[in-house]
């Protein structure tokens, strides 16, 4: 989703100015030139609606050129464009237990990354994984309050919720998004049923019923899956402190590249010398052998 400055959810590929079945590389041409066209530095005098329509461009490309982060836009476009609001099934049930992740998959959902900002991403996104946790328990609670008996452990009980911030540990960060990534949703989406079994009148149609509820649950929860996984995923790509990190491994590993490289030219080096102080040794010994020889009176 592109936000115009007045709150307006614009479609990425309007935004782009292609259409929904572009190929990638007709929407970098398209991107480099609508940034090129709307960078600030071109734009003097103008420079406040130029950043907006940037911003715009650069979040739509982010967006639709990451192959995961189009599908699951192209599946969601309606859903974004109409402000995030879709049909869950029973509302009374899927608001409480199902945590809306839709409106919070689009750049515009945050300001910035300033620790002290209540709308910055940390603290957006540290309400939101919050919020999907509480859902899970909620309902997992909802399953078993009636069984005095259970000592079950919710299945996603291990989540970190700690978000973070700016300041905190690449290890943490890292350990967080891996435990995310292997979410699963632990609710049995018993409001989504087609039908009450309880109005079955035989056996082979209760089971027919079941079996269609059972259907329609497992569809439930893929998506549900989908759609926090996918939340993983756009939030991680923008994380700064993942992207800080990547830098930090890819210097480390371009500086072992050049330490090889180093350690490689010392090698030969050394060899080379070894080979050359050899020569010498060999060519020294050759010289004497053929002067004993010469004073022996073998020639």
């Amino acid at each position: 989703m592109s936000t115009d400055a007045d709150g307006t959810i614009r479609c990425h590929y309007e935004v782009l100015g292609v259409e929904r079945n572009a190929e990638a590389a007709s929407i970098k041409k398209s991107y480099r030139k609508l940034a090129l066209k709307y960078h600030p530095d071109k734009n003097v005098g103008n420079e406040q609606e130029a950043e907006v329509q940037f911003r715009m461009v650069q979040q739509a490309y982010e967006c639709i050129s990451d192959v995961m982060e189009r599908k699951w836009y192209d599946d969601h476009r309606e859903m974004i464009l109409s402000g995030g609001t879709g049909e869950a099934g029973d509302e009374d049930y899927s608001s409480r237990f199902v945590f809306n992740v839709v409106p919070y998959q689009v750049a515009g959902c945050y300001n910035g990354y300033d620790d002290d900002d209540p709308t910055s991403f940390y603290k957006v996104y540290g309400e939101v994984f919050t919020s999907v946790f509480e859902g899970e328990l909620a309902g997992w609670n909802e399953i078993y309050q009636h069984n005095d008996n259970h000592n079950q452990t919710m299945p996603l009980d291990h989540l970190p919720l700690d978000f973070g911030n700016g300041e905190t540990e690449w290890s943490e960060t890292s350990a967080f998004y891996a435990a995310w990534e292997g979410y699963s949703s632990s609710l049995n989406f018993a409001w989504v049923d087609e039908y009450d079994v309880r109005e079955a009148p035989s056996r082979p149609v209760r089971r027919a019923m079941e079996e269609e509820n059972k259907k329609k649950r497992k569809g439930a929860k893929r998506s549900r899956n989908d759609d926090v996984l996918n939340l993983v995923h756009f939030v991680k790509r923008r994380d700064p402190r993942i992207k800080a990190l990547k830098e930090h491994q890819k210097q480390a590993k371009l500086e072992q590249e050049a330490a090889r490289a180093a350690e490689a030219l010392r090698k030969k080096a050394e060899t080379q010398k070894a080979r050359v102080a050899w020569r010498a040794q060999a060519q020294q010994e050759m010289a004497q052998q053929e002067d004993q020889d010469l004073h022996a009176g073998r020639f």
